[in-house]
């Protein structure tokens, strides 16, 4: 069945196709289900290497932040849950990997604790309307940028430790693969284009974190 295209002011793209609704309803799907679970491979291979190394506690700090702040910029925007609803299920699992990380750091420490709760009163007090959305909407715009440094930091120490064993090939296959399907849900179906800038760019920066994991993987000796 054939379809046409067009653009629909501030609510995406308008596809006169009627299987394009079911086709998103599997890539929102397949975006949050996988999603339960994209963090627990890292943690798992952080267990089972007995180290952190390769694995950049500031990148993943910053990873943190833009999830928290792409997570309450949909929800005040009124967007559909089904367009954001990984990223409530990512920080969870980030809560996890952060202690973890700072358990092998021996940093996980009331100080820690008290900074973490800090940060998601912070937080919740945003997605109640106290934060003005202007506001909002320059913090969703950063986080392309801070994404991509969050990315870069991840490749630089892999590079310098010349080891990737702590990093799950898994967690960003799916982080690659779950992003393409979110920038173009996103697309259709919002025409954000914050959001969908910061779906372009992740997706692009992800893939050079997993070409790196590949390239440092155990059993490899090479440099860049």
């Amino acid at each position: 069945m054939e379809g046409t295209v067009e653009a629909g002011e501030n609510d995406g793209i308008i596809i006169s196709n009627s299987y394009w609704p079911y086709i998103l309803t599997l890539l929102n799907l397949y975006c949050i289900i996988p999603c339960t679970f994209n963090k627990l491979p890292t943690v798992w291979t952080i267990f089972k290497s007995g180290n952190i190394d390769g694995v950049s506690l500031r990148a993943v700090l910053l990873e943190t932040y833009c999830f928290s702040a792409i997570l309450v910029y949909n929800f005040v925007n009124g967007y559909s849950l089904q367009l954001y609803a990984e990223y409530l299920l990512i920080l969870i699992q980030e809560m996890l990997l952060i202690s973890v990380m700072l358990s092998y750091c021996d940093m996980l420490t009331l100080e820690s604790l008290v900074k973490a709760i800090i940060f998601f009163a912070c937080v919740s007090l945003s997605a109640s309307g106290f934060v003005p959305i202007n506001i909002l909407s320059i913090a969703m715009a950063t986080c392309p940028l801070i994404i991509l440094y969050s990315r870069i930091l991840f490749i630089k120490e892999m590079v310098e430790v010349k080891d990737s064993s702590s990093m799950s090939q898994v967690t960003w296959i799916l982080s690659v693969t779950t992003g393409l399907s979110r920038l173009i849900s996103v697309a259709v179906e919002t025409g954000d284009s914050m959001a969908i800038g910061h779906n372009l760019i992740s997706v692009s920066a992800s893939a050079l974190v997993l070409i790196t994991i590949y390239y440092y993987k155990p059993g490899k000796s090479k440099s860049l």
